[in-house]
């Protein structure tokens, strides 16, 4: 049986928030389940997490707390100060040293103990990063990486958004993740993306290492019932700014152009800023966090979700598909998706497209339902994590 030390910085439970961590909690869950392996994960996390994690009943956890208050996070800060704010850092900023530091203790101790992994799973390029350390301790290790997203992908984006002495930094943080990024990945035995775009990226910029191509995990929720009311719905974290910027610009931008329509916009998702909150209207509705979201997809009639800032597939896409609701998106939200502009969603850039594409589906030019079967059409033949999962363990098998 072959030995897997997972590593990542943010612990997997059912009920975790952000994209990522549902696709992390999916695939070591289904590693466990096999039973083809003796895992162990190494991962740290917020104390309000630690109510929510069972991982531990079953394999071997070594957990590093994140602390919010008192004088443990105080050194944690200190460590970290340097890899998150000096400008010239290596790493672009991207890794936590008060992590790499507890990692490496954990590792050195499972050595220690005599337990030698066959394959290393480093999750998140901010866990890749540290692959050197690892090597160090267990150099016949296979070590796998997971891209979550592809870090100069999201550099790109984000400098173009950005003015002045912050555009400069992080063109700098731009340029040594350039480097340093296609160099941990060639290190790797395996590189695992989330689609092939992102797989493309990694080759024009000269990772050599074999890729494979899993599918992110979403929540499913093809036994929805639609209606295809008048609300337009966007989800997300509201406290990062790809989410929020992109709900201000659909109320400043689009919404306007439907004044004379009965379209509600609800914004949904938890700790939205001030500045979404007060945007609120008889047509707009901003709800925080809605523990069940299956009420809002059952009435929606599309998601919308123009996206200027992240990288990699969208999960909120992939469920608004799954939900049987039209998609109006552009070029970033769509990307990663094999999907038919027309057919399986429909391609918007400006407020025009938006404000346009909405009029036809409540007007039923277009047909919502038509849409909506095609996209839960293609989410069954091309992106299935149930066989991705298969294929994850038959690749980790043949290393």
């Amino acid at each position: 049986m072959k030995k897997i030390v997972w590593i990542s910085p943010y612990i997997p439970y059912d009920t975790v928030r952000h994209a990522g961590g549902q696709t992390h909690n999916y695939y070591i869950k289904e590693l466990v389940r096999s039973h083809k392996f003796d895992v162990r994960l190494i991962s740290s996390y917020l104390p309000d997490e630690l109510q929510h994690f069972t991982l531990d009943k079953e394999i071997r956890c070594d957990l590093i707390c994140n602390h919010n208050k008192g004088i443990k996070r105080l050194a944690r800060n200190i460590l970290n100060a340097y890899g998150k704010l000096y400008p010239f850092d290596r790493y672009g900023n991207q890794k936590s040293l008060y992590n790499e530091l507890m990692i490496t203790r954990i590792l050195r101790q499972y050595k220690k103990e005599g337990f030698i992994p066959d394959i290393i799973i480093m999750e998140w390029t901010e866990s890749i990063f540290s692959i050197d350390r690892a090597k160090r301790i267990f150099p016949d290790a296979k070590i796998v990486g997971i891209e979550e997203d592809v870090v100069i992908q999201g550099l790109i984006r984000w400098m173009k958004t950005q003015q002045g002495l912050q555009k400069a930094f992080t063109k700098l943080r731009l340029k040594n993740v350039k480097r340093e990024e296609p160099r941990v990945l060639n290190m790797c035995s395996l590189v695992i993306t989330n689609n092939p775009k992102d797989t493309d990226i990694l080759h024009q910029y000269g990772v050599k290492t074999r890729i494979e191509k899993w599918v992110p995990f979403y929540h499913n929720y093809e036994d929805i019932q639609n209606s295809y009311s008048n609300n337009v719905i966007y989800y997300g974290n509201m406290k990062r700014p790809e989410n929020y910027s992109a709900a201000e610009w659909v109320i400043k931008e689009v919404i306007p152009q439907l004044k004379d329509s009965d379209i509600v916009f609800q914004v949904i998702g938890s700790k939205p800023p001030e500045e979404l909150k007060n945007m609120e209207a008889d047509n707009i509705q901003v709800t925080g966090y809605q523990k069940d979201i299956k009420p809002f997809l059952e009435k929606a009639l599309c998601l919308i979700a123009p996206l200027s800032l992240g990288a990699g597939i969208k999960v909120k896409v992939l469920e608004g598909m799954s939900a049987g609701i039209p998609i109006l998106t552009n070029e970033i939200g769509i990307e990663g998706i094999p999907a038919v502009d027309g057919r399986d969603y429909i391609h918007c850039n400006t407020p025009e497209d938006y404000a346009t594409a909405i009029k036809k589906l409540s007007s039923r030019t277009v047909d919502p339902n038509e849409i909506g079967k095609n996209a839960r059409q293609l989410l069954t033949e091309k992106l299935n994590y149930t066989q991705a999962a298969e294929d994850f363990i038959n690749w980790l098998m043949e290393l």
